[in-house]
C-alpha cells in the first residue's frame, strides 16, 4: 500500500472553506436586506420624501447602521480569537510548533515555523461542538447564553408580525433571522430597524392575507412557550448530547418557525379582526406572557449561578513573616461581590462565551437607543413586560353624550349694548362715532363683480371613500410619524426603562416590553 501523503491531510482548504463559506453566506443575507431597503426608499410616497423628511431618515439609518458595523467588528474579532484559541490550545496538547512565539515559532524556525497546522486541528478538534460545549458548560456561562436565545425568540416574534405588517416577503423575513443566527443578534436588528424605518408605509407587493388577519395568539404563546421551557430545561440536561440538541433546535429551528408563522400557519388557524386596535391588544398578551417566561428563568438562572460562583464563607489570612494563617470570615457582601463579578467576567475571560456575552449587551443597548428614537410610550413598554394590567392615561375616554365629548363650560356672559336715546347723538361721543362708520361703511360700495347664480350652483365631487385595505394600511402605520424626537426627557425615559428591564429582567424581559409597545402601539 502505498504511504499517504502527509499534506494531504494537513491541508487547510476545508477549514478555510467553512469559514469562507460562513462569510460568504453571510454577505448574501445582507445583500438581500439591502435591496429591500432600497426599494422601500424608492417606494416611498411624496409625503415621506419631503426634504426634510430624507435628512430624518438618513441620519436615523446612519445611526443604526454604525450600530450594526460596531457590532460586526466586535463580534467578528472575538469569533476568530476564539478560533485562535483553540487552535493555541490544541498545539500545545499535540506538540505542534506555534507560530510567532519565541523558541519555537517563526522566529527559531524560519519559514517552516510560519506554516498553520489548521487540517490537523479541524480533524482533531471538533470546533462547532466544542463551542456548544462551551456555552452550556458553566452556570455562568448558561445564564448568558439563556438571555440571548430568550432575546432572539421574542425578537423574531416581532420581526415575523412586523413584516408582515409591511408586506415582507418570507424570504427577507428569513434573512434577518438567519443574519442574526450567523452573525450576531444585534447586528440583524439594527438592520431590521433600518428596514422599519424606510417601510413607514407597506411595501408596493400583493399579500395573499389581509393585514387584519393574525395567527392565533394561543398558537404564539404554545410555540413561543415551548421554545422558552426548552431553554430553560438546559441546566438540568448538561452534562449530556441532549443540552446540546436543544440547544441547536432552540439556537437555529425555534426563531425561525416563530418568524414564518404569519406565512405558513393556514387562515383557518388564524382571527380576523375588525380594527387594527383588536389586533394590537391581541398581541399584547404575547409579549408579556413569553416576557414573564423569560423573567422566571432568568431570575432562576442568575440564582443559580451566584450559588455556584459564591466563595466559601472562610478564607485564610497568609502571613509569611509571622508563619500564621488565621481563618477570616467572609461577609455576606463580599460573596455576592465576588460571584457576580466571577458571572460577568465571562465578557473577556473565554472568547467563545465572550461572544455570546457581548451579543448581549449590544442588542440590550441596540434596544434602548431604538426605544429613544421611536419614543416608545413608557406605558406600552410596562403593559407588554412585567404590568400587563397597567392602562395609561391616554386610554382612560373623556365623558361623552351621544357619542360626543363634553365640550368645555360655555361662555355665559352676554354683551349688553346700552339703549340709544331719540335725537342726534352729540359730537366726539362712542356712540357718534360708531353711528359715523356704520353710515360711511353703507355708503360704500364694492367694486368687485358678483358671482352670477350659476357659478355659485355647481356640482361638488363625491367624498373620497377608501377601500378596507387602504383604510387597514393607513390606520396601521399611523404611528410611524408620531415620532418626531422632541420630546427628550420622555425618549430618555423610554430608554432607561428599556435599559432597567435588561438589568433586572435580563434580554427577554427588555425586547418584550420594548418592541411589544413598538410593536402593538
Amino acid at each position: 500500500m502505498a504511504p499517504v501523503d502527509p499534506d494531504l491531510s494537513n491541508s487547510n482548504f476545508k477549514p478555510l472553506a467553512v469559514h469562507y463559506a460562513q462569510t460568504t453566506l453571510i454577505g448574501i443575507l445582507i445583500a438581500i436586506i439591502s435591496a429591500t431597503i432600497s426599494k422601500a426608499h424608492r417606494t416611498l410616497p411624496p409625503s415621506q420624501h419631503t426634504r426634510s423628511q430624507d435628512g430624518v431618515h438618513k441620519s436615523r439609518s446612519m445611526l443604526f447602521a454604525g450600530l450594526a458595523a460596531i457590532s460586526a467588528a466586535i463580534l467578528s474579532y472575538l469569533a476568530l480569537a476564539a478560533r485562535y484559541d483553540s487552535y493555541i490550545t490544541w498545539a500545545q496538547q499535540v506538540d505542534v510548533a506555534v507560530p510567532n512565539t519565541l523558541w519555537d515559532g517563526w522566529y527559531a524556525q524560519g519559514e517552516n515555523g510560519m506554516r498553520l497546522q489548521l487540517g490537523r486541528w479541524w480533524s482533531d478538534v471538533d470546533f462547532t461542538k466544542q463551542v456548544d460545549e462551551a456555552v452550556v458548560d458553566s452556570s455562568a456561562a448558561l445564564w448568558w447564553t439563556q438571555q440571548q436565545l430568550m432575546g432572539t425568540l421574542v425578537w423574531s416574534i416581532y420581526v415575523g408580525i412586523e413584516g408582515q405588517r409591511r408586506n415582507m416577503s418570507s424570504i427577507v423575513i428569513a434573512a434577518f433571522v438567519l443574519l442574526a443566527r450567523l452573525s450576531g443578534l444585534s447586528v440583524a436588528q439594527n438592520l431590521f430597524n433600518i428596514a422599519i424605518i424606510f417601510t413607514a408605509v407597506p411595501l408596493p407587493q400583493s399579500s395573499k392575507k389581509d393585514p387584519l388577519w393574525t395567527p392565533h395568539p394561543l398558537i404564539y404563546l404554545v410555540s413561543g412557550g415551548a421554545a422558552l421551557l426548552m431553554a430553560g430545561s438546559i441546566p438540568y440536561t448538561r452534562t449530556g448530547q441532549s443540552a446540546i440538541a436543544i440547544y441547536r433546535m432552540v439556537y437555529y429551528a425555534a426563531p425561525l418557525m416563530l418568524a414564518l408563522m404569519p406565512s405558513v400557519v393556514p387562515k383557518r388557524l388564524g382571527m380576523q379582526h375588525s380594527n387594527f386596535h383588536t389586533l394590537r391588544t391581541s398581541q399584547t398578551k404575547i409579549f408579556y406572557v413569553l416576557g414573564g417566561l423569560s423573567l422566571f428563568f432568568h431570575l432562576k438562572q442568575g440564582l443559580i449561578s451566584i450559588l455556584d460562583n459564591t466563595p466559601t464563607a472562610h478564607k485564610q489570612r497568609h502571613n509569611y513573616v509571622w508563619n500564621m494563617h488565621k481563618d477570616v470570615e467572609v461577609t455576606l457582601f463580599s460573596q455576592t461581590h465576588v460571584a457576580i463579578g466571577r458571572v460577568l467576567e465571562m465578557l473577556n475571560s473565554d472568547p467563545v462565551v465572550g461572544v455570546i456575552a457581548w451579543d448581549v449587551l449590544l442588542s440590550a443597548l441596540t434596544a434602548c437607543v431604538w426605544a429613544f428614537d421611536r419614543s416608545t410610550n413608557l406605558d406600552g413598554i410596562l403593559k407588554c413586560s412585567i404590568f400587563p394590567w397597567h392602562s395609561s392615561a391616554s386610554e382612560k375616554e373623556a365623558p361623552q353624550i351621544n357619542g360626543r365629548e363634553v365640550s368645555e363650560a360655555p361662555n355665559d356672559t352676554i354683551e349688553v349694548k346700552p339703549r340709544r336715546r331719540p335725537g342726534r347723538p352729540k359730537k366726539n361721543t362712542p356712540a357718534a362715532n360708531a353711528s359715523a362708520i356704520d353710515e360711511n361703511a353703507n355708503l360704500r360700495r364694492s367694486t368687485r363683480h358678483r358671482r352670477t347664480t350659476s357659478q355659485m350652483t355647481e356640482q361638488t365631487d363625491p367624498d373620497y371613500v377608501p377601500s378596507a385595505a387602504a383604510k387597514a394600511q393607513v390606520d396601521g402605520n399611523m404611528h410611524e410619524d408620531d415620532h418626531n424626537g422632541e420630546d427628550l426627557v420622555g425618549d430618555s425615559e423610554s430608554a432607561a426603562l428599556g435599559w432597567g428591564l435588561f438589568v433586572l429582567g435580563g434580554l427577554g424581559l427588555q425586547q418584550a416590553g420594548v418592541l411589544g409597545s413598538e410593536c402593538c402601539a
